[in-house]
C-alpha cells in the first residue's frame, strides 16, 4: 500500500488526511488506519509525485464537529466527492521530507 495525496483535497498534508465518502476511498482509509508504515507521495504537478517519507496513522476521528471544522478549513463541499468521511492524523516514521 502507498498513499498518493493531493493538496487541494488535503491542505494539511501529510500530517492530516481528509478521506472522502466514496466506498473505495473509505476502504483505503480503513486499511491505512491499521497503523503500519505507508510510503507517502504528494502530487506536485500533473504526473509528478514527490515522495515525502513513510507515515503511519496515529489517530482517527469521526467526530462530526471535528469533520465540520476540517470541511471549512479545506474549503471542500459538504456533499458528493468532497464530503469528508473521517480525519486521519499521521506521524512520520524514520526520515521524511518536511513540506512546511
Amino acid at each position: 500500500m502507498r498513499l498518493f495525496l493531493l493538496y487541494e483535497d488535503n491542505p494539511q498534508l501529510p500530517e492530516v488526511i481528509l478521506p472522502g465518502t466514496r466506498p473505495d476511498i473509505e476502504a483505503e482509509a480503513a486499511e491505512v488506519s491499521r497503523g503500519y508504515d505507508v510510503p507517502t507521495f504528494v502530487k506536485i504537478r500533473e504526473n509528478q509525485w514527490c515522495y515525502v517519507g513513510n507515515y503511519r496513522v496515529v489517530r482517527v476521528s469521526t467526530d462530526p464537529l471535528e469533520i465540520d471544522h476540517h470541511q471549512v478549513l479545506s474549503r471542500r463541499e459538504r456533499k458528493g466527492r468532497d464530503k469528508i468521511s473521517q480525519i486521519l492524523y499521521l506521524e512520520p516514521v524514520g526520515k521524511y521530507f518536511n513540506l512546511a
